[in-house]
């Protein structure tokens, strides 16, 4: 089942639909992706190549994808890093077409906006406007959206949440803009083991949580990964948390083989991805 995929792309490395067009196809789905952004690396590296796609160039592609007549075929919408506020028209643009033509349809917003630094702060890292085109215009329209901790913490004003708790009740808060599953990645709360990372899925009246290992790295584009294993776990009719569970241990092997922080092993771990060594099971919170 295809999913049409509005995210960044990077020549070098493996984010947004650099990674799209790997993990969605290895896990049975067709890749249409929309580039915001075309980059030679992440900006991560201190230094970057390319280009913020124009809005109305986001927009027109698709505009012809729409006048193709395939969107009957589509079975999700992905998106993730906007190069600028305007894109968020075209993603809408592509939500309300691809749901009008199939029934059923899913968005995932992956709400790119920010992380926390390796000193520990937080730190915004899209252009402005972009934050609130994603909270305030694509957010409504999400099935799933998949925010890290402090994404989550930006979209609802509360911080960084200190605490499972904390977490669940601002991801709530989420789901009362439109939601109905809410994926908190990259969670280390008061109640986290030191040597742990929690993952977790809330929606209205359930929460689950996946603890693994932490590996003590900030892994460009891990989150961008989750969000397409998740959504691939989905579109296969995976409940919930059992999306949660095999999206967080399909994952796993890949950080593990993963040498720099700034490129992950993404087709050498490919065959551990898809036959996870390892569940991580999620539990109920």
């Amino acid at each position: 089942m295809p999913v049409l995929s509005l995210q960044s792309a990077v020549t070098y490395g493996y984010v947004g639909n650099s990674v799209a067009r790997v993990v969605l196809p290895a896990f049975g789905h067709e890749a249409w992706c929309v580039d915001t952004v075309c980059f030679s690396n992440h900006p991560g590296h201190g230094r970057v190549a390319g280009r913020v796609v124009p809005a109305a160039e986001v927009t027109a592609l698709v505009t012809g994808l729409e006048a193709l007549g395939v969107f009957a075929e589509a079975a999700a919408v992905l998106s993730g890093y906007l190069g600028e506020k305007g894109s968020a028209q075209a993603v809408i643009q592509a939500v309300r077409g691809v749901r009008a033509a199939k029934r059923g349809a899913v968005y995932l917003c992956d709400p790119v906006i920010g992380d926390v630094l390796e000193n520990g702060a937080g730190g915004v890292f899209v252009r402005p406007g972009v934050p609130e085109a994603i909270a305030g215009e694509l957010l409504p329209l999400a099935d799933i959206a998949t925010p890290n901790a402090f994404e989550l913490g930006h979209l609802t004003g509360t911080g960084v949440p200190a605490d499972t708790v904390a977490a669940v009740r601002a991801a709530r808060q989420v789901i009362a803009r439109g939601p109905t599953v809410v994926v908190v990645t990259s969670h280390i709360g008061s109640d986290t083991p030191a040597e742990a990372i929690d993952t977790l899925a809330v929606t209205a009246t359930e929460a689950w949580r996946v603890r693994t290992p932490r590996l003590g790295l900030r892994f460009d584009g891990s989150g961008d990964t989750l969000a397409a294993l998740f959504l691939a776990r989905i579109l296969d009719t995976a409940s919930v948390p059992e999306a949660l569970a095999d999206a967080v241990s399909s994952l796993q092997p890949l950080l593990a083989a993963t040498r720099s922080p700034r490129h992950l092993a993404l087709v050498a771990a490919l065959p551990l991805m898809r036959a996870p060594p390892e569940r991580f099971p999620a539990e109920a919170v």
